[in-house]
């Protein structure tokens, strides 16, 4: 999978699907070397469904979404968006491509 954002050069990336503590899904993003190149996902702190995936996509990971939805990982607007202190998360749905490459919480 390819990859690229404004911090990030266009380069081949490693998808890595994690958890966060609360069982919500995380997503990171190394070289092929396992170097740790993007974090895009956020944890916002409170319970998701299970298809949804809480993006962060401001300061450094602007664009992020877009790089997402063209690797066909989320699709559409975002369907749910959280305030949290001076950002807004906003989580999107899965694709089904991707709703089950995480663990099992």
């Amino acid at each position: 999978m390819r990859f690229q954002s404004e911090y990030c050069p266009e380069q081949e990336v490693k998808p890595e699907f994690l958890r966060y503590s609360n069982g919500n899904k995380a997503l990171r993003f190394t070289a092929l070397d396992g170097t740790p190149l993007v974090t895009a996902s956020v944890n916002p702190g409170q319970p998701l469904p299970d298809d949804l995936l809480a993006v962060k996509d401001w300061s450094e990971n602007e664009g992020v979404s877009d790089q997402l939805r063209q690797a066909n990982i989320i699709f559409g607007p975002p369907v749910l968006s959280i305030k949290s202190g001076f950002v807004v998360i906003h989580c999107y749905l899965l694709t089904d491509e991707f709703k089950d490459k995480w663990p099992q919480r």
